[in-house]
């Protein structure tokens, strides 16, 4: 019996396949947070680092940011006693403050600011003056010994105008994002490329931001990218049917469907597992057994062709030639 959609999608979004581009990611948000804790046991105050995080849209850079707050913070608040394991994982998720994630929503400074507030949980996160709001962040990142601020969706903040007004609005944020490197709290910018100019268009956080951590896309003409990426699709076929949205496993490594599916989406983990979301809703509308090709196809029209990723369906081709 087909499940609503909207389960389905829930669900779907709850699956987490561990991959081996988490592994640079996770490296170095775990390199920031021990800097930022040696800062606090010794009390010797030390520039932090700025790490970026950037690439494609639906690349999968916020499910790995996910991946370490559900595996590697959780773990570490267990083990420090910040919380009892009684709690159970997801609470600890949503309540640590050891890593905080801030999405981004405007391009101004005050904005950023609320920003940050919500994602520590303000109850009134409102405000008109920078310094106030500014007070109020530097008190929780204290109280909470945050380790490490990620800011997501960074192609938002307003960094590099040339118009006078414009160019002063920049550079304050940009010194107030120094200023967070300064007191010792490291930082990773997460966006698209276009963020990656934005923050670099600053030679002082360019200068401290020494690394970008690589998150890039599959080559399937290389042996082992190709085996991640058919590991990837093979093992999210078999979640599928473990996390019971489908009465039989889901095949995604038979003949051309690894092929094609990275042909649609351009190498990206993210954008394959969207592609095959798409899919599976095509196939819960029918109640199938199973996704299959029919329904590849079909989430290609829904998902790659529908956002510009691809001009054609790969899946209606045979040599080349629509089908």
């Amino acid at each position: 019996m087909a499940i609503d959609a909207g389960d389905l999608i829930f669900e779907f979004r709850r699956i987490r396949i561990n991959h081996p581009l988490l592994a640079p990611v996770h490296s170095a948000f775990d390199t920031l947070r021990q800097l930022r804790r040696k800062i606090l046991q010794t009390g010797v105050r030390v520039e932090a680092s700025a790490y970026g995080l950037f690439s494609v849209s639906q690349a999968g850079k916020t499910g790995a940011v996910l991946s370490y707050l559900e595996n590697q913070v959780v773990d570490y608040c267990y083990e420090v006693g910040l919380f009892p394991r009684t709690i159970s994982r997801y609470d600890v998720q949503i309540s640590q403050r050891v890593v905080v994630v801030v999405t981004l929503t405007g391009e101004t400074l005050i904005s950023l600011y609320k920003d940050i507030l919500e994602a520590y949980g303000d109850p009134r996160p409102e405000g008109s003056r920078i310094d106030p709001l500014a007070t109020r962040v530097r008190a929780y990142i204290n109280h909470f010994n945050t380790e490490l601020l990620i800011f997501d969706e960074t192609q938002h903040l307003r960094v590099a105008f040339s118009v006078s007004t414009a160019m002063l609005a920049a550079q304050k944020a940009h010194d107030r994002l120094k200023g967070f490197l300064l007191a010792g709290l490291p930082i990773v910018f997460v966006g698209i490329e276009v963020a990656e100019k934005k923050i670099m268009s600053d030679q002082q956080v360019g200068l401290r931001s020494f690394r970008n951590i690589p998150f890039p896309k599959l080559d399937y003409s290389k042996p082992g990218d190709r085996k991640v990426f058919e590991d990837f699709c093979g093992i999210l076929g078999l979640k599928l049917a473990v996390h019971g949205l489908f009465r039989k496993r889901s095949n995604f490594l038979q003949g051309d469907l690894p092929s094609l599916i990275f042909e649609s989406v351009d190498g990206y983990l993210g954008r394959a597992a969207r592609l095959i979301e798409a899919a599976a809703l095509r196939a819960n509308d029918e109640d199938a057994d199973c996704v299959e090709r029919r329904h590849l196809s079909l989430g290609c029209e829904d998902f790659a062709i529908a956002n510009k990723l691809i001009s054609y369906n790969p899946f209606e081709q045979v040599g080349g030639v629509a089908i």
